[in-house]
């Protein structure tokens, strides 16, 4: 018989990043995540929502396509196709919905009710994975950070005034916050 040989293959361990970059990469996310929902609501005096989110999510795509090239990523083999789809659910559909919504609610409102996303990832979660618990732990996590978004946005909250559009806007936020939660379960 063939003798078997087994190789081990040892990689350094990781080293931690400086304190200083985590706090700077924390900060940016911080100010660019933050400051999206007010750039929608300013960006929407100018151009019509849909346009105004073609417009974005194109600059963004050739913003990243260098660093996805510089990784090597390759687009064959069915994977485009996947990375296409993928886009249309978190991206297109999602973000089209929050620019149309956006034009009716206030973008206190928008960041308020898309917060709901941790709770819809749980839910959404639990159906496309039945194994996955649904523990009390997650449902607070959810909610404590739905709490905080309450809490920081509570002035503008209370003085909003019902209409029909107003509804529509939010209702289209609230199906924005599934489907990405869908498209993140589908990943």
């Amino acid at each position: 018989g063939a003798a078997m040989s087994s190789v081990t293959v040892v990689t350094p361990a990781a080293q931690p990043a400086p304190r200083w970059k985590v706090s700077l990469a924390y900060a940016t996310c911080f100010l660019l995540w933050g400051s999206t929902w007010a750039a929608v609501k300013v960006g929407l005096e100018d151009l019509p929502p849909l346009r105004f989110v073609g417009a974005r999510m194109l600059l963004a795509g050739v913003a990243l396509l260098p660093f996805a090239r510089s990784r090597g990523t390759a687009l064959g083999g069915g994977t485009g196709w996947r990375i296409a789809g993928l886009g249309v659910l978190q991206l297109a559909v999602p973000f089209g919905l929050l620019f149309v919504a956006q034009q009716w609610i206030p973008s206190s409102w928008s960041a308020l009710l898309f917060s709901t996303f941790p709770v819809w990832l749980l839910l959404v979660g639990r159906v496309v994975f039945p194994d996955q618990p649904l523990t009390g732990r997650k449902l607070f996590s959810a909610g404590l950070g739905l709490t905080g978004v309450v809490a920081l946005q509570h002035q503008e909250l209370v003085s909003l005034s019902f209409s029909g559009q107003v509804l529509l806007g939010c209702a289209m936020t609230l199906f924005a916050a599934s489907v990405v939660a869908v498209a993140n379960d589908l990943r």
